[in-house]
């Protein structure tokens, strides 16, 4: 449904997708701003690419996950869905904690890796 209210905030994602499919990546990243992560250290994009070339896949979305948790005044809080992942409490458990959120993100980059 091209009339649901959400495709008006997804507006800026359509556009610059639009442009990666048009025009050169040069011109495209004038357009897109780094995460956070990589402001704090001070990279540029080459030194990202030079960061992501040889880590196992999630190194750095464990980093950006972890940042997440840790600072919830900057990102808001995050909401564990219990119908998805049944969350058992306050404390970090390592199977519903770290391998979960790891599979999460192996999924995500084999589901979206071959459309970004």
């Amino acid at each position: 449904d091209h009339t649901a209210p959400f495709w008006g905030e997804l507006k800026e994602v359509v556009d610059l997708r639009k442009m990666v499919q048009t025009q050169s990546a040069k011109d495209v990243l004038t357009h897109m701003t780094l995460p956070d992560k990589w402001l704090e250290l001070n990279y540029d994009l080459a030194e990202v690419s030079n960061a992501v070339y040889d880590e196992p896949p999630c190194y750095w979305q464990g980093i950006l996950l972890r940042d997440m948790l840790r600072d919830m005044g900057k990102y808001g809080p995050m909401v564990v869905d219990d119908k998805i992942i049944k969350w058992r409490g306050g404390s970090v458990e390592f199977i519903d904690g770290v391998i979960m959120t790891h599979d999460i993100c192996l999924w995500s980059i084999m589901h979206v890796g071959n459309y970004n």
